[in-house]
């Protein structure tokens, strides 16, 4: 079976290849290929400042328009990559991982003003990659940290590629912890608060609580669900019941 392009140029990188390397001959020519921009035609900008300071990313994408393309006027990202060097350890539990997540999720921020449009972010050294999706002002990893090989590079890269072209428009946060009395309560129903209050105070969402809590129904009673079910039933259990 022939090797496809991106899986041959991951395998001719070389074990010690530094951030330009990788960007040159893997993810522009390869990644940003099959995630759907084009290089060729200005759909791709290296060293692409975040904001107003001197914070620059290493690779920026975003499809061209029909009054303008990307490269020339640089800005509104919809999808920024950081590179590390491939000797650089990725793995979930290095603090060069944890570095280059905070590095990442800091172009993320509000306050870089290139990148305030920008929804997905990716890290990687060739060796690991992670996809991060930003929802308002959230930022939160889309995949898990995958380790690259050559067996599954292009299964891992087509998931990214689903991900991006896929994209949910709610986002599901879950509280979950075994022990009692520890905020999962008062930690959900004020979030959905803040969430769903109008602007400037809130966010102004449209949010669904669900309590999977079905003994002690906590976060149920104080939204006094229970009780209105009950009235439109005619009878005090059933909420407890059904």
């Amino acid at each position: 079976m022939t090797n496809s392009p991106l899986k041959r140029a991951w395998l001719n990188l070389s074990p010690t290849a530094d951030e330009p390397a990788i960007a040159l001959h893997l993810i522009i020519p390869e990644v940003l290929k099959i995630l759907g921009f084009i290089f060729d035609n200005g759909e791709v900008v290296q060293e692409y400042r975040t904001g107003l300071g001197s914070n620059k990313v290493d690779i920026a994408a975003r499809k061209n328009t029909t009054s303008e393309k990307f490269s020339h006027t640089p800005i509104d990202a919809s999808l920024i990559i950081e590179l590390k060097n491939r000797t650089i350890s990725l793995d979930s539990d290095s603090k060069s991982y944890k570095s280059a997540v905070k590095q990442l999720k800091g172009y993320l921020n509000k306050t870089e003003t290139n990148c305030l449009k920008t929804a997905w972010g990716i890290v990687t050294n060739a060796n690991h990659i992670q996809l991060f999706r930003r929802h308002g002002r959230v930022i939160y990893a889309c995949t898990t940290n995958i380790q690259l090989t050559a067996d599954n590079i292009d299964e891992k890269i087509a998931l990214i590629k689903h991900y991006i072209d896929n994209e949910h428009k709610a986002l599901t946060i879950a509280l979950y912890n075994n022990k009692g009395g520890v905020g999962k309560t008062t930690t959900a129903i004020n979030l959905a608060g803040i969430l769903s209050l109008p602007s400037p105070e809130g966010f102004a969402k449209k949010v669904l609580v669900l309590d999977f809590d079905p003994n002690q129904k906590d976060l149920t009673n104080l939204l006094n669900i229970g009780q209105w079910f009950s009235l439109i039933k005619g009878r005090k259990d059933y909420w407890a019941k059904d």
